[in-house]
């Protein structure tokens, strides 16, 4: 199976967020218990920190590898390590999936997964550009027939353009 799934780096990053976090929890707690002024910004920048490193924890714990899983029969999304919703590719066409495409704010393509029992409600999962095979993930969707035929292919909008579409339009009506 090819799999398209965030890279190495991403991880590292998590982790080393839990730890700066985690340590600048520690020490503002320190400081709040041994007494320096003023004690609220000690204590509330520990909880911050320590909800920041706890959060992130819980989320690298229970989201596991997620990503998309995929051959030429079928395709797999691993939401999390217990939710995994697999259907085959003609399936998958049927179930009419919704389908977010890629702003200039948001370069990612965001998939509404449906559960193939109907039991559970539909799950948002994103392909995002720096995603290790995420180019192979695009040519196969391609290959399928999906909508998605374009999904990084649409190029960059030229903000200064749309900025002068906008306010020289204005200007000309005044």
């Amino acid at each position: 199976m090819k799999k398209c799934v965030l890279p190495v780096t991403f991880r590292v990053v998590v982790v080393l967020t839990i730890l700066f976090c985690g340590a600048g929890a520690f020490f503002s707690f320190r400081a709040f218990i041994c007494g320096h002024e003023p004690p609220f910004v000690f204590f509330a920048m520990g909880a911050v920190l320590g909800g920041i490193s706890l959060y992130q924890l819980y989320r690298m714990i229970s989201r596991g590898n997620w990503g998309f899983f995929y051959n030429e029969e079928k395709i797999i999304f691993v939401l999390s390590r217990g939710d995994r919703r697999e259907f085959r590719w003609e399936e998958l066409r049927a179930l009419q999936m919704g389908l977010a495409y890629p702003t200039q704010a948001a370069p990612s393509v965001s998939f509404y997964v449906p559960d193939p029992a109907g039991k559970r409600k539909r799950k948002r999962i994103s392909l995002t550009p720096h995603m290790e095979g995420c180019e192979e993930f695009a040519a196969t969707l391609r290959r399928k027939g999906f909508p998605a035929a374009a999904l990084f292919d649409a190029g960059a909008v030229d903000l200064k353009e749309v900025y002068h579409d906008i306010f020289d339009h204005n200007r000309q009506r005044k």
